[in-house]
C-alpha cells in the first residue's frame, strides 16, 4: 500500500505490484478490497509474468503473450482503475533475475508476442466504456467479459479458459447473424518468427454463425475477442 490518507477517510490511490497467474491477481485484488474504505481508487503500477512460483524459470512467449490478456482484463474488470505493464524492455543480466524478462521487447530488442497481443489488445478495446464493463462469466475455469465501445455502442468480448481441456460455451449475442473470433496470441512460437509487416495477420480468425442469437464457441488455452 503506497498512498496518502485523507481526514475522510479513504486513500486516493492504493498502489498494488501483481506478479504471477491471473488466478493469484484476483486472490490479491479479492484480499485487498477487504482492506482498503470502498470509495478508494486502486492501481496496479508494476504486473507481469516472468518465472513460474520460487523457481525462477521462464515462462515461455506464449505463455506471457496470454498473460497480457488474462491479467489485464481480470484486473480492470474488477475494479482496478489503471494497470501499467512491469516494463517495455528485459533487463540485461542473469536469467536468474526475477524481474529479468518481464519486457514486451527481448533483451535483443526484437519484439515478442506479448509486444503484439498488447497492441491488438489495445486496438480492440480502444474507445471501450471502462466504467461499464460486465463480467458474464467467472466459475468453471471460464472467464469471458463484455465491452462496450462508446462511440457506436458496439459489444466485443474477451474470453478465456484456465483449465487445460477445451469447453464448450454458449453464449447470447442478442441480435447478432454472425460473430468474428480473433485468438488473442500470434499463430507463433515467438517473435521472431513473424514479420511486422503482416500485423495482424498471424492472429488467427474465424467467422461463426449465430442462431436465434446463440452462438456456441469452443475455448482452449488461449484467449479470444468476439464482436459483431
Amino acid at each position: 500500500l503506497s498512498s496518502a490518507k485523507h481526514n475522510s477517510g479513504y486513500y486516493d490511490i492504493a498502489d498494488l505490484h501483481l506478479y504471477g497467474d491471473s488466478n493469484n491477481l484476483m486472490e490479491d485484488l479479492t484480499y485487498f478490497k477487504t482492506i482498503m474504505p470502498k470509495n478508494s481508487l486502486i492501481w496496479c503500477t508494476e504486473y507481469g509474468i516472468n518465472s513460474e512460483s520460487e523457481k525462477l524459470t521462464r515462462a515461455t512467449e506464449k505463455e506471457q503473450a496470454k498473460h497480457v490478456i488474462t491479467a489485464t482484463i481480470s484486473g480492470i474488470g474488477n475494479g482496478i482503475s489503471k494497470m501499467f505493464w512491469f516494463g517495455i524492455s528485459d533487463r540485461t543480466g542473469p536469467d536468474t533475475d526475477r524481474f529479468g524478462h518481464m519486457g514486451l521487447l527481448d533483451e535483443n530488442e526484437y519484439k515478442k508476442l506479448a509486444y503484439y497481443t498488447y497492441k491488438l489488445m489495445t486496438e480492440k478495446l480502444a474507445g471501450g466504456d471502462w466504467n461499464n464493463i460486465k463480467r458474464v462469466q467467472a466459475s468453471n475455469d471460464i472467464h469471458i467479459y463484455k465491452f462496450t465501445r462508446q462511440e457506436t455502442g458496439e459489444p466485443i468480448w474477451v474470453m478465456w479458459n484456465d483449465n487445460p481441456y477445451p469447453q464448450t460455451i454458449t453464449l447470447n449475442l442478442g441480435d447478432m447473424n454472425s460473430a468474428k473470433i480473433t485468438q488473442a496470441v500470434p499463430n507463433a512460437e515467438n517473435g521472431l518468427g513473424l514479420n511486422e509487416a503482416d500485423y495482424p495477420n498471424f492472429f488467427a480468425t474465424e467467422i461463426i454463425a449465430v442462431s436465434n442469437g446463440v452462438a456456441t464457441i469452443t475455448l482452449d488455452d488461449i484467449p479470444l475477442f468476439m464482436e459483431e
